[in-house]
């Protein structure tokens, strides 16, 4: 890591940005800025998943099916009343 002015606060509090740094910026990116009394981190907002679409879609349990195998044991019914019992709404 290099010691050398990258940013600075104009006085008009504007702020002018070495040419290294906005060259490593990426267009339509958003950027997470944390900042304290020392130190002012800047992360790129890595975008989730979309998730509209399985939420308008019913599931199935077929997608958990297809890595659960085989059941094998006899206390199927046990299991089913723990996950019945724990249940609970969730809010999305």
């Amino acid at each position: 890591m290099t010691n050398k002015l990258l940013a600075k606060v104009l006085n008009d509090k504007n702020l002018e940005i070495a040419t290294e740094i906005k060259e490593k910026l990426e267009p339509n990116t958003e950027y997470e800025i944390i900042f304290s009394e020392e130190e002012i981190i800047f992360k790129k907002v890595i975008p989730s998943v979309k998730k509209t679409s399985s939420l308008l879609r019913k599931g199935s349990g077929k997608s958990i099916l297809r890595h659960a195998g085989t059941w094998k044991g006899d206390d199927l019914q046990e299991c089913l009343e723990i996950v019945y019992n724990n249940r609970s709404q969730i809010e999305i």
